[in-house]
């Protein structure tokens, strides 16, 4: 099992569905958890049509037992599971303070988990998992404002002992994502670029349809590049040593 936490440092730049995305495209035949620990509230639940039970109110309400999070989890396709989280961020909260250490019960879970942890504030779960997620992966804008922001993030998060990566995302002007300046600025490795297309956005969203439309899409080929990224880092230490496995694994998408 490896472990991904994603988020981003400030505004909307798409955290949920990158991750939702980035799932969709996880290599075929290996199980992936969706867990949504946004202390914000959740939207999957909503995206997805999916009910607000089970999920993690009630793994949370089960945990004197020792559940399995697994167990709580709902199916989206072959091997893709979701943890959806409440919409009320108090709730979120509460359900994380019940379990305790986020990175005990996630380390059980089965298959590959991605984690949803919204904004990267102190406090929250993705600096809980910061040194035991086998990347944290952030996910920022294009904007001067965007890159700033990340770079007071990116400091915290390596504080707190994260392998980090970056995921860019291209703005609503559909200029180009720029990702390697921004990687360059705020000194990250560059796992990706993720145009901003709300129509196979909306796509991914709706249902975990998987259309012909999708298939072709820029946002789900780049996905993919970032899955296989992803698959290829987990046993290389650190992060920014793996340029031979990236190159390996990118002749797989070509």
């Amino acid at each position: 099992m490896s472990l991904f936490a994603f988020a981003s440092a400030k505004g909307s730049p798409g955290v949920t569905t990158t991750v939702v995305t980035v799932a969709a495209t996880w290599p075929a035949g290996r199980r992936v958890l969706i867990a949504e620990l946004d202390v914000a509230g959740g939207d999957l639940a909503a995206r997805l049509d999916l009910e607000p039970d089970p999920g993690l109110v009630t793994f949370a309400a089960s945990s004197h037992d020792r559940p399995v999070v697994s167990a709580h989890a709902q199916q989206l396709g072959d091997d893709v599971y979701v943890l959806v989280a409440p919409v009320r961020g108090q709730q979120v909260r509460s359900c994380v303070r019940a379990l305790g250490k986020v990175a005990e019960w996630l380390a059980v879970a089965e298959g590959d988990v991605l984690v949803d942890c919204g904004r990267a504030e102190p406090g929250t779960p993705v600096f809980e998992l910061a040194d035991t997620a086998a990347c944290v992966v952030l996910v920022c804008g294009s904007r001067p404002e965007d890159v700033g922001h990340a770079l007071g993030t990116v400091a915290d998060l390596r504080d707190a002992g994260a392998n980090l990566g970056l995921i860019v995302v291209g703005d609503r002007d559909r200029r180009p994502a720029r990702g390697d300046e921004v990687a360059e600025v705020v000194g990250l490795p560059l796992l990706g670029e993720l145009p901003h297309d709300r129509r196979a956005a909306a796509l991914v969203n709706e249902g975990w349809r998987r259309t012909r439309a999708l298939q072709r899409s820029r946002l789900l080929r780049s996905a993919a590049a970032v899955a296989v990224r992803l698959n290829a880092l987990t046993d290389v230490e650190p992060l920014m040593a793996s340029h031979t496995e990236l190159a390996m694994a990118e002749e797989h998408l070509r």
